[in-house]
């Protein structure tokens, strides 16, 4: 079973096509054949990135963002917009993302006796 790209020309190629598979992800949001049940998978995917991104340490993140010319509120206001077109069931899942990095960072504040910033 492979666990990655073969080589680098092949990761090059998937990320060049990320660009296409955001805009069909986005097509098929705002197309109103699509259930809103397969809309709310989009939903755990947008927001499993969001804590993923959270959970990384700050100035790691920050120095990615700063390298592609984004920051925490472009990310913010993405965040927000996303909610919008998918609503309630965005809230819900978020609202269970935000317990789960909660429990994470009330952890990790146990463990090394400090307080950790919060980012979008």
């Amino acid at each position: 079973m492979r666990k990655g790209p073969a080589d680098l020309g092949e990761a090059i190629e998937l990320v060049k096509q990320l660009p296409a598979y955001a805009r069909l992800a986005w097509d098929l949001l705002r197309d109103p054949r699509v259930p809103a049940e397969q809309k709310l998978i989009l939903a755990v995917v947008l927001l499993g990135l969001r804590w993923f991104i959270r959970a990384a340490p700050e100035e790691v993140v920050s120095e990615h963002l700063a390298r592609i010319g984004r920051n925490d509120d472009d990310m913010r206001r993405d965040l927000e917009q996303a909610q919008r077109l998918l609503g309630e069931s965005f809230a819900k899942v978020r609202q269970e993302f935000d317990r789960m990095l909660a429990r994470k960072r009330g952890s990790e504040r146990d463990e090394q006796g400090g307080t950790t910033n919060e980012r979008p």
